[in-house]
């Protein structure tokens, strides 16, 4: 029993190093860092900001491997922060809004950032102008609700469905319609694995009336820890 034990935790550290891993992908460590060193020369006081950002996200992303796969809202917020405020000096004609209702509550572990780079990468960068990504949260009964909107182009309706079907090759990532799958990076199914798998959560993807697309993650309530 105790060697099954260890193996088990073994297991679960490998499983959330690899979450971990999932969300730093290559292509924001070089685009963070080449950014850092053009703002050295450009603009010091940016680039110690920007330096600092940096350093917290990635503190953020190690943190999670030590402690609770359930970590407060806020602290997700937190995290968040970090990450928008590397991604808009590559954007600067982004727009990220809260709209923050609740946050005493638990969430996944590196649960939020995601939906919110999907949400930039996939929709409001590819407005022309630039577009806005909200975040928005509240109770709703026995669960709190976080749901991260965009006005870009929207899903592809396959995309949806696939999602649904709890397929994940890749191709139940948001993207423009006819864009090629993006393949090396952890999709919106996997996000919501894990969310079921940690708290008995649920998410949504769907395209929003008015344009634009909006993924809903519901976890429940808890007395004993999900809200204090």
């Amino acid at each position: 029993q105790a060697e099954r034990a260890h193996r088990m935790e073994a297991e679960l550290l490998q499983s959330r190093i690899a979450v971990m891993l999932s969300q730093i992908q290559p292509h924001f460590l070089f685009n963070a860092l080449n950014t850092i060193e053009y703002l050295c020369e450009e603009d010091p006081p940016v680039a110690a900001r920007a330096t600092n950002d940096f350093a917290r996200y990635l503190r953020g992303n190690m943190d999670s491997l030590m402690g609770s796969q359930m970590v407060p809202f806020r602290s997700e917020l937190e995290h968040l922060a970090h990450y928008v405020a590397i991604e808009q000096l590559r954007y600067p004609f982004i727009k990220v809004e809260y709209d923050v209702h609740a946050d005493d509550f638990l969430v996944p572990s590196l649960s939020v950032q995601p939906l919110v780079e999907n949400a930039i990468k996939h929709g409001a960068s590819r407005k022309i102008g630039g577009g806005v990504v909200r975040v928005a949260s509240w109770r709703a009964g026995r669960s709190f609700v976080v749901r991260v909107t965009d006005d870009g182009p929207g899903f592809d309706e396959r995309a949806i469905a696939r999602f649904r079907e709890g397929v994940d090759d890749g191709a139940s990532d948001a993207r423009p319609l006819g864009e090629a799958p993006a393949r090396n990076h952890v999709g919106l199914a996997n996000v919501a694995a894990r969310v079921a798998a940690t708290c008995g959560g649920t998410m949504r993807v769907e395209n929003e009336a008015g344009g634009g697309a909006s993924v809903t993650m519901t976890v429940p309530y808890e007395e004993d820890g999900g809200s204090r």
